[in-house]
C-alpha cells in the first residue's frame, strides 16, 4: 500500500486536487499547483506525514476505521434496509470463502461494485456524510491495483480474524464497511458517492468555502512500552520531548484531559474480545491543528485465558 506523504482537503473533505503526488519533506503544496484543468478533479485525502519513511501500510485499517463515527451511522442504515443488508451479508460470504476456500477475489470485487451500484447505499453514503464527513476521506482508494494486493494487505490486518468471526448481524455489517472503506473502495466508487455528496451540498446551498485542513501523521516505531496511559506518554516521550516545536507537557495536559479516549484507544479488547495488549510496539499519531489523535497501534498481544 502506498500513501502519498503530503495531500489536503477541505473541512468538509470535498476540496478538488488534481491528483495524488509526493513532496518533499514538510514541503508547502502550492495552490499554483492545483490549477491544471486537463487532469481529473478528484477529492483528496487529508493524510500527511511529516516523517520521510512514512507508511500506513503496517498499521490496521480495521483498528483505525472500525470504531469511527460514519461507520456506525452508515451500517445502522445498512441494517434497517433488507436490500443493503442482504448485500453486505453476501460481501461477508465472499470474504470468508476468499480465506478459507481460496476463493477468486473477483467475487469481492464484484460485491463492493454491487454495493456502489445500488442508489439506496450511495444515498445512505451521502446522508451518512452530513453527520461525519469523515466517510468520504476514508472512502478514497489506497490500492493501485485491484485484487491481489488489497487482498495481501488485509490478511496481513491482525484484526481481520476476527471479523470474519463475527455472527451478529450489526458486528457483520460493521466488520464488512470497516473492510470495504479500508482495502476495497475504488475509483469508481469514490467519485459515485463524492458526486452524490456535491449534489447535495448544492442543494442545502452549502458550498465549499473552507479552507483547507491537514491531518498530521508522525509516525513512532520500533518502540516497547506498556498499554497504558504511562506508556503512550513514554511513547509520546520519545517522538517529542526533545521536538523545539512541540510543547511535551503540553501534550501530556491534552492526554491527561481526554485520558477516556486514549484508553478507549489502547484497549484492544474492545475491538477483539479476548485479546490483551501486552506491549505496545508502534503507534502513529495524528494531529488536527492542535487536536492529538491516536491514528494508529500496533501490539503484541496475548488471549485472555479462562480460569
Amino acid at each position: 500500500m502506498s500513501l502519498d506523504h503530503k495531500r489536503k482537503i477541505s473541512s468538509d473533505g470535498l476540496t478538488a486536487n488534481p491528483k495524488r503526488r509526493e513532496v518533499s519533506n514538510k514541503e508547502e503544496t502550492s495552490d499554483e499547483d492545483n490549477d491544471n484543468e486537463d487532469e481529473e478533479m478528484v477529492p483528496d485525502s487529508p493524510y500527511t506525514s511529516e516523517d520521510s519513511n512514512f507508511s500506513l501500510g503496517d498499521i490496521s485499517w480495521i483498528h483505525f476505521i472500525l470504531n469511527r463515527q460514519f461507520v456506525e451511522v452508515l451500517s445502522r442504515k445498512v441494517e434497517t434496509d433488507f436490500e443493503l443488508k442482504q448485500l453486505a451479508k453476501e460481501l461477508f460470504q465472499s470474504l470468508r470463502n476468499a480465506v478459507e476456500d481460496g476463493e477468486q477475489v473477483s467475487s469481492i470485487v464484484a460485491g463492493v461494485k454491487k454495493l456502489f451500484e445500488s442508489d439506496v447505499f450511495v444515498q445512505a453514503c451521502v446522508e451518512t456524510y452530513m453527520e461525519d464527513p469523515h466517510l468520504l476521506v476514508e472512502l478514497e482508494p489506497n490500492f493501485n491495483t485491484e485484487g491481489k494486493e488489497q487482498m495481501e494487505a488485509l490478511k496481513r490486518d491482525m484484526l481481520f480474524p476476527s471479523i470474519l468471526q463475527e455472527t451478529q448481524t450489526n458486528a457483520i455489517i460493521r466488520g464488512v464497511l470497516t473492510v470495504v472503506f479500508g482495502y476495497w473502495s475504488d475509483k469508481d466508487c469514490y467519485n459515485k458517492v463524492s458526486e452524490a455528496v456535491n449534489k447535495e451540498l448544492q442543494k442545502l446551498h452549502k458550498p465549499n468555502n473552507e479552507p483547507p485542513v491537514r491531518m498530521v501523521y508522525h509516525d513512532i516505531p520500533n518502540i516497547d512500552v506498556s498499554p497504558d496511559i504511562e506508556g503512550l506518554k513514554e511513547a509520546l516521550a520519545i517522538r517529542y520531548r526533545d521536538d523545539p516545536n512541540q510543547d511535551y507537557n503540553h501534550i501530556c495536559e491534552e492526554v491527561d484531559s481526554n485520558k477516556s479516549y486514549f484508553e478507549e484507544k489502547l484497549n484492544l479488547s474492545s475491538v477483539v474480545p479476548g485479546m490483551i495488549p501486552k506491549r505496545i510496539t508502534r503507534l502513529v499519531v495524528a494531529w488536527s491543528g492542535k487536536s492529538l489523535k491516536l491514528g494508529g497501534i500496533d501490539f503484541v498481544a496475548r488471549e485472555e485465558q479462562n480460569p
